[in-house]
């Protein structure tokens, strides 16, 4: 994820995931990469996701958590075409 909005709370980095700054392109690909080159370290991160989300939040709010951070992570997004930090 994009250290946006509350995107950062939900993925703990390098743990449930891995977190890049905003606009930094050649970050995200460079995570993507790493998890995409490396099924188990990304099904640990997955599964240390679950396990969190499991024991720290209801489903209704992890979910509620979830919705909002990626709406505003979405309604924050520049919509002239470029990418955010642009």
């Amino acid at each position: 994820v994009s250290r946006v909005g509350d995107l950062p709370e939900v993925v703990e980095d390098q743990v449930t995931g891995l977190v890049v700054e905003p606009g930094d392109a050649a970050g995200l690909a460079d995570a993507l990469d790493t998890l995409l080159g490396d099924p188990l370290l990304a099904a640990r991160m997955g599964e240390a996701g679950r396990v969190r989300l499991v024991e720290t939040s209801d489903w209704s709010s992890a979910a509620g958590l979830v919705e909002g951070a990626l709406r505003r992570s979405v309604e924050a997004a520049p919509t002239d075409g470029r990418t955010p930090g642009d």
